[in-house]
């Protein structure tokens, strides 16, 4: 059987002339919708313009976080880093205690959503991060006194053992507790100064 092109192609004309015009208007559209898509940005990537942060060199001034961070070592502050980024589990932080007109170098150890509570044992209390028990950078179990587990259980009650939306539980590396949240409580993220890295 012969085909007969130029017969069969006659009626066609108009519709293949409409698919291609309406191929063209698609992809006119596509490419404006392309072009003023707004450029955000990633989780983990934030423009320095929105994010302003400064880096600059502390010295370790005190015995709370040996021997992890030793006395007169230097660490790198990033100042700012907390505007743009959560803060983690881990984290080693500078934070502005009203009490000291430096700031405390402390860890980060609860954050928010954590269940926390203190459990006794051999005369002491032990902190307790969603059922384990809160160990230091030696894995030495914190043991705190009657005044530190005081000061927590006043957050637990108040919390319903649940920490709140941007606060955190920091301690040193002592663990017999220092100057951290066995003796003033969870810290809002407001007053994290910066990240210290080492």
């Amino acid at each position: 059987m012969k085909l007969n092109f130029d017969k069969m192609s006659k009626p066609l004309i108009p519709l293949v002339t409409a698919i291609l015009f309406v191929a063209v208007i698609v992809l006119v559209l596509l490419e404006q919708i392309s072009s003023n898509k707004p450029n955000l940005p990633t989780s983990n990537s934030v423009s320095s313009i929105d994010c302003p942060t400064s880096i600059k060199p502390e010295t370790v001034s005190g015995d709370s976080l040996t021997p992890f961070i030793n006395n007169g070592t230097e660490v790198t502050a990033i100042y700012g880093y907390y505007a743009c980024h959560e803060v983690t589990r881990g984290d080693v932080i500078l934070y502005d205690y009203s009490g000291d007109k430096n700031p405390l170098i402390k860890i980060v150890y609860g954050i928010p959503g954590d269940s926390f509570s203190v459990r006794e044992i051999n005369g002491g209390w032990n902190i307790v991060i969603n059922g384990g028990v809160l160990k230091n950078k030696e894995n030495t179990p914190y043991l705190i006194d009657n005044s530190g587990t005081r000061m927590i259980n006043l957050y637990v009650d108040s919390y319903k053992g649940v920490i709140p939306p941007d606060s955190y539980l920091i301690l040193g590396d002592n663990p017999n507790g220092s100057l951290d949240s066995t003796a003033f409580g969870l810290i809002a993220k407001s007053n994290i100064l910066a990240k210290a890295t080492y």
